[in-house]
């Protein structure tokens, strides 16, 4: 483990702000995330989210580890967000944190739906999934999610 990891390890801090508003909207554009959340009340729904971020992949292996998860409970890695679908379930919304020139802001594109049972299993297995899933381009599937064609062909410009 190099130094910089070994400084940030051990510690989950919870998201808050303008990052985690950003990733819930996305997040309640998703059926499963939003059922049972009064449109109206999008203060209310916010709250309803709990996520958190880390920096260091042994204790994002440690966030999966420590199940059962309920629904709306999140982690941040990187540039991915990993969203529980299910509550106390095994079923992952992963969205990717991208950047747009146009407005010079981030924002969250869902783009799988993975279950990490077997992956947190072996912490090689594991290191291997979520460095694939960083590695993925999100606009090879986000068209499943129904993220906003004009969007996609802004990706490819």
């Amino acid at each position: 483990m190099n130094e910089s990891n070994a400084s940030t390890r051990g510690v989950l801090r919870e998201l808050d702000g303008k990052e985690r508003d950003s990733l819930v909207y996305a997040c309640l554009k998703n059926r499963w995330l939003s059922s049972g959340l009064k449109p109206l009340k999008l203060k209310d729904a916010i709250r309803r989210f709990s996520i958190k971020s880390t920096e260091n992949l042994e204790d994002l292996r440690g966030y999966f580890l420590a199940r059962p998860h309920g629904i709306r409970e999140g982690v941040v890695y990187r540039d991915l967000a990993f969203v529980q679908q299910v509550d106390h379930g095994d079923e992952w919304l992963v969205l990717m944190r991208l950047f747009s020139d146009e407005t010079n802001q981030s924002y969250w594109v869902p783009f799988e739906s993975v279950s990490l049972d077997r992956a947190i299993s072996s912490a090689a297995r594991f290191e291997c999934s979520i460095e694939a899933l960083c590695e993925r381009d999100p606009y090879d599937s986000a068209v499943l999610f129904g993220v906003d064609r004009q969007l996609i062909r802004q990706k490819d410009r």
